[in-house]
């Protein structure tokens, strides 16, 4: 009687543990990394915090991606969880590896999970962190679309095939399932969207007027889309005075501009992640911050003279400046 007395107490407690500081709810998303070329996939914790053993365990998941029809996606990274990481002392990544595949009419649908569970753990998660889990490439026949985005429930059916399989996403984090919000991402290699800003008498892509333009261009042989938000700023505007000085607009500093090597940004936000376009919307850098910081300093390739449009991400959205390379 006693011993079962005992083990009731431990299982309330061990339940306890687990419930109090889960994590609760999660955001997918992928980002395309200009240095590899590849896809990484994250999770963003929205809410809650792992810190004890029992909540820091993968359990499943299922992680969705669906690309243009007849191309296919490789896993050529796994980061997160890891194995045997109870104690921090793990050091080899979890594998995720692809499981199911099925075919609509225009896309492909590539689910991937996790390994080795549940003998794989997190690193403490607040809220509030950006965990890269794995990275993947896209290849295939329809190579000027290589684009990838996020199964999303609201819009995806979760039996492409008509073959009985569940295409939805699942996060299993600890002791329960987590929510996934539906604000999911979509990554594209050949289409971006960019604001700017110009003084008046200055022009950007041939506009000199404030307004929305669509712009097409080639990039490694395939038609590239930018829309092109301009805002033409009056004479009299501080932005308009480009010198040693820093350019300050929307809270975010960029100095010294003109740069010649490397360039400081500063926000009074905390800065999730910079990329810098050119002035047809191409991207050329892109890095994201795994610790929100205030300041960061980015190297400037040697051949990179000419007008330059930095996007800088932060919690209160994302704001962009222009930027000169002497």
């Amino acid at each position: 009687m006693k011993t079962t007395i005992y083990l009731i107490f431990a299982f309330i407690a061990f339940a306890s543990c687990q419930l109090i500081g889960q994590v609760t709810a999660i955001n997918f998303q992928i980002e395309y990394n200009t240095e590899t070329e590849y896809y990484d996939g994250y999770i963003f914790i929205a809410e809650g915090e792992a810190t004890s053993i029992p909540q820091r365990v993968q359990l499943a998941g299922v992680y969705t991606i669906i690309v243009s029809k007849d191309n296919i996606i490789e896993i050529t990274q796994s980061v997160n969880p890891i194995q045997n990481n109870q104690n921090y002392q793990g050091t080899e990544p979890t594998i995720w590896k692809i499981v199911n595949s099925a075919s609509s009419e225009t896309e492909q649908f590539f689910s991937v999970s996790p390994t080795a569970v549940p003998s794989s753990f997190y690193n403490d998660l607040s809220e509030g962190d950006l965990v890269h889990l794995f990275s993947f490439k896209v290849t295939g026949p329809n190579n000027c679309d290589l684009s990838a985005r996020i199964f999303d429930i609201l819009i995806d059916n979760v039996d492409p095939s008509n073959t009985g399989a569940n295409y939805a996403n699942g996060f299993f984090i600890g002791s329960k399932s987590v929510y996934i919000n539906n604000n999911m991402s979509t990554s594209s290699i050949y289409s971006t969207e960019i604001t700017t800003t110009i003084c008046n008498g200055e022009s950007s892509n041939g506009y000199t007027e404030t307004g929305t333009y669509s712009i097409e261009s080639t990039v490694d042989g395939c038609p590239f889309m930018t829309t092109l938000n301009l805002i033409v700023l009056p004479d009299n505007d501080p932005a308009c005075t480009v010198g040693t000085k820093d350019i300050k607009a929307n809270k975010v500093s960029i100095f010294p501009n003109p740069a010649i090597n490397n360039v400081q940004i500063s926000a009074e936000d905390d800065i999730l992640g910079i990329a810098i376009f050119d002035v047809k919307g191409r991207l050329l850098k892109n890095k994201l911050c795994k610790i929100a910081q205030k300041e960061i300093r980015l190297q400037l390739n040697d051949d990179m003279d000419g007008l330059y449009i930095v996007g800088v991400k932060t919690k209160s959205g994302i704001i962009f400046n222009k930027l000169i390379v002497k």
